[in-house]
């Protein structure tokens, strides 16, 4: 193994220490949210032989969605969920983008193969969801749809052209 996967612990430590201090309703966690994101794409800028912009514009995009999001909503009308929802969303298509670019910008067969169970899944986290979205429905349908197809996309590039 390669020691340039060293470069991603100080991210690693973070996200451990985010994760805990989160599951634990800890005050730490407000402090390291905003670090997660320059942290990451840190790394990823000293590890890749090529860096990607649509990688870079997609970890700046979730960024921005997670400082929006540790705004008080109340406070700003909503604006702060709407504004981190959306960057969020931006993000996931840079991400699509880029992995339909590895894929050589055609729908490879594994994508297809794996649009199935990723569409089972989506159907079934929908309908666990439902009976509390309300007036949501709508925006976590398409959010839904982004992540799933990002997640598909992802593995599509990995089968097509590992490594």
């Amino acid at each position: 193994m390669r020691m340039i996967w060293l470069i991603y612990a100080p991210y690693i430590a973070l996200a451990a220490v985010y994760c805990v201090d989160s599951w634990e309703r800890g005050r730490l966690s407000r402090y390291l949210k905003p670090l997660l994101m320059p942290a990451l794409l840190l790394a990823y800028a000293c590890s890749a032989a090529h860096v990607d912009v649509l990688i870079v514009l997609g970890l700046a995009l979730g960024w921005i969605g997670d400082c929006a999001l540790m705004l008080p909503n109340e406070r700003y009308g909503g604006k702060p969920l709407l504004i981190g929802l959306g960057a969020f969303m931006l993000g996931h298509f840079m991400y699509i983008a880029h992995f339909v670019m590895r894929m050589g910008g055609v729908v490879s067969p594994w994508l297809a193969a794996i649009l199935a169970p990723e569409l089972c899944l989506g159907i079934w986290l929908y309908r666990v969801l439902a009976p509390g979205l309300g007036a949501m429905k709508p925006a976590v349908v398409a959010y839904e749809v982004v992540i799933l197809l990002m997640s598909a996309c992802a593995f599509g590039a990995l089968l097509s052209s590992p490594g």
